[in-house]
C-alpha cells in the first residue's frame, strides 16, 4: 500500500501511447489555437471602451496620459540607456580586475603574505563590482517593468481618447485641441 502511495504520482507524468502517438504526428497544436482564438475574441471585446461608465476626470487623465506620453517614455528610456552604460563599464571594469587577479596568480611563485593581500583585495573589489552589477541589472529590470505599464496606459488611454474623439465626429488632432480648450 505505502509502494502503490509512493509512486501513484509519477503516474500523473506518464503519457499514453495515444497521446505520445498524437503528439508526435502533430496534433496537439489545435487545442492551443482554439485558446488563442479565444484569447483575441476576448481582447477584441476589451478594446471597446463605453464612455458612459467614465467620469468626466478620467477622460481628462487619458487626455493628459496620451499627451505626456513621450516625456514619461522618453525618460524611462534615458534611465535605461544610463544603466545600460554603467553596466558595461562595470563590466569591463570587472574583466581588468579579473585579468589583474590572473596575472598576480601568474607572477607569485612563493605565495608571502604581500601578494596574497594583494590577490584578496582583488577578489574583493571584484565581487564588490559585481554586487553592483546585479544591484543595476534589477534597476534595470524596473525600468523595462515601468515602460511596459507606461506602454500599457498608454494604449488604454489612446483608447478612450479615440472613443472620445470619435464620438465627438473630429479628427483626432482636432480632437485634442478642442479637449484642451474645453
Amino acid at each position: 500500500m505505502a509502494r502503490i502511495k509512493r509512486h501513484d504520482t509519477r503516474r500523473l507524468w506518464r503519457r499514453s501511447r495515444e497521446e505520445k502517438r498524437r503528439l508526435s504526428e502533430g496534433g496537439g497544436g489545435t487545442a492551443r489555437q482554439q485558446t488563442s482564438e479565444a484569447v483575441d475574441d476576448q481582447s477584441d471585446s476589451d478594446l471597446k471602451v463605453s464612455l458612459e461608465d467614465l467620469t468626466a476626470d478620467e477622460i481628462d487623465r487619458a487626455y493628459h496620459c496620451v499627451i505626456h506620453f513621450d516625456e514619461v517614455y522618453g525618460s524611462l528610456l534615458l534611465k535605461e540607456k544610463e544603466i545600460r552604460d554603467n553596466i558595461e563599464k562595470l563590466c569591463q571594469l570587472k574583466a581588468s580586475v579579473e585579468e589583474k587577479i590572473a596575472n598576480l596568480k601568474v607572477v607569485i611563485r612563493s605565495p608571502d603574505s604581500q601578494s596574497i593581500k594583494k590577490v584578496k583585495a582583488a577578489m574583493r573589489t571584484s565581487s564588490e563590482i559585481q554586487e553592483s552589477i546585479i544591484s543595476l541589472e534589477q534597476d534595470l529590470t524596473r525600468v523595462r517593468l515601468n515602460q511596459t505599464v507606461a506602454e500599457a496606459n498608454y494604449s488604454s488611454c489612446a483608447r478612450v481618447v479615440n472613443e472620445d474623439v470619435n464620438g465627438l465626429g473630429d479628427d483626432l488632432l482636432f480632437g485634442f485641441i478642442g479637449h484642451v480648450f474645453r
